[in-house]
């Protein structure tokens, strides 16, 4: 059996147990849902580590030039300083770097929603 037919096997079957959700809620729509979830979420995983922590974060902090460990080694202490929210003993350490994103995302927002007003 060649692979395209089986992927088309499995495309078959995953949109099947979709469409069964029209006759109710039922086990086989939630093993969709999750599957597609989670691969979702893995193929993400991938991507991001490949094409943005590696080559960005990782691979800068190798290097001899010492701007671009200077530049690697804030996002690296903002993103363990955000690891910390998980314990709530701790969690104050992680309130900056919290901060700066909650700012920026804010910044982006009202600078976006300006620009696209005034243009």
């Amino acid at each position: 059996m060649s692979i395209e037919l089986l992927s088309a096997l499995v495309g078959l079957i995953l949109t099947l147990m979709v469409f069964s959700y029209l006759i109710g809620d039922n086990p086989l729509f939630r093993i969709a849902v999750y599957l597609f979830v989670g691969v979702a979420s893995g193929y993400a995983a991938t991507v991001i580590w490949h094409y943005v922590l590696v080559p960005k974060l990782f691979q800068p902090l190798t290097a001899s030039d010492p701007n671009q460990l200077l530049l690697a080694l804030v996002p690296l202490m903002f993103s363990i300083s955000l690891l910390t929210k998980l314990s709530p003993r701790i969690s104050w350490i992680g309130n900056f770097a919290m901060a700066v994103l909650v700012g920026v995302g804010a910044a982006a927002a009202v600078g976006g929603a300006l620009l696209g007003t005034l243009l």
